[in-house]
């Protein structure tokens, strides 16, 4: 086995006072300023409103330019996974979402709030010291990872929730800038999306339901298919249920690492795909007025 593979020790789960305290591309020299005017400026004249700057193209994640300092500033995007139904496979999702991320160039952590702590006994057996796994028990707590995260340079955050709707999922859906709310194609993992989808609304959180665990064919899969859409904004690909996804786990890869030739990676690649053009799509919505596009 690689050294990817080996036993991983235990500085993946760092306490938050480890995690470094600057990213390792410029950040913008606006971020702790105490002094902001009236016109959304700080002391040194820097814009402090990511409204008024420049959005530049073809960048990994979103990077914005402040045109007073010049300096880069690159957004960290946010996704919850949230369903209240056991065994939909959030946890899995997580972390071969999150390995797709890595792989395309951004620096990702994941934020374990499920009691199980799925993702972070992968982590533990994780030899990569990518993505970052914090391990959370309160909602209350999410905000100071995330600012955390956000300080040291992170591009991506996932949070992983509980098979439960409670205080905790709310909150993770409400600092999210996009809900993934994954089902099995059957009418009891259907029905138990709606209390998740209701909070989606409510919040006005960007969101797509994620057919998991499908058969490769057949009128289960076409009828669960319509019934989401119906309800929503079902994403593309469907995750069919391999034996990738679990020996990946298992041995504390990403199933793009695991069998990066298969079928399985193909689609949870082609998810990632389609999860980061939407965020980036609502974001550009949310801020386009000011915001003008370079190169």
């Amino acid at each position: 086995m690689s050294a990817l593979g080996q036993k991983r020790t235990s500085r993946h789960l760092q306490p938050m006072s480890a995690l470094p305290p600057k990213a390792d591309i410029a950040e913008h020299t606006t971020a702790a300023a105490q002094d902001i005017t009236p016109s959304g400026k700080a002391a040194n004249g820097c814009i402090t409103n990511p409204t008024a700057l420049t959005r530049i193209k073809n960048a990994a994640s979103d990077v914005l330019l402040c045109p007073v300092c010049l300096q880069t500033r690159r957004v960290m995007q946010t996704v919850v996974l949230a369903s209240q139904k056991g065994g939909s496979g959030k946890s899995t999702l997580t972390v071969g979402i999150a390995i797709a991320a890595v792989e395309n160039g951004h620096r990702v952590a994941i934020i374990d709030t499920d009691p199980q702590g799925t993702v972070s006994n992968w982590g533990r057996r994780r030899a990569a010291p990518e993505p970052y796994v914090h391990r959370l028990g309160s909602g209350i707590e999410l905000e100071r990872p995330l600012l955390a995260f956000r300080r040291a340079g992170f591009t991506l955050a996932i949070i992983d929730t509980p098979a439960t709707h409670n205080a905790l999922s709310l909150s993770a859906i409400s600092v999210s800038n996009m809900c993934l709310i994954p089902a099995r194609p059957s009418p009891a993992d259907i029905e138990a999306t709606l209390p998740t989808l209701g909070a989606v609304r409510k919040l006005g959180k960007p969101f797509a339901f994620v057919l998991n665990q499908a058969p490769p064919r057949g009128y289960r899969l076409s009828e669960a298919a319509a019934a989401l859409n119906a309800a929503g904004i079902l994403a593309l690909p469907y995750i069919v249920q391999r034996n990738d996804h679990q020996d990946a786990l298992g041995a504390g890869f990403g199933v793009t690492e695991f069998a990066p030739e298969g079928p399985a990676a193909q689609e949870i690649l082609d998810l990632w795909q389609y999860v980061w053009k939407r965020m980036k799509a609502e974001s550009i919505v949310r801020e386009q007025g000011p915001i003008r596009a370079t190169g």
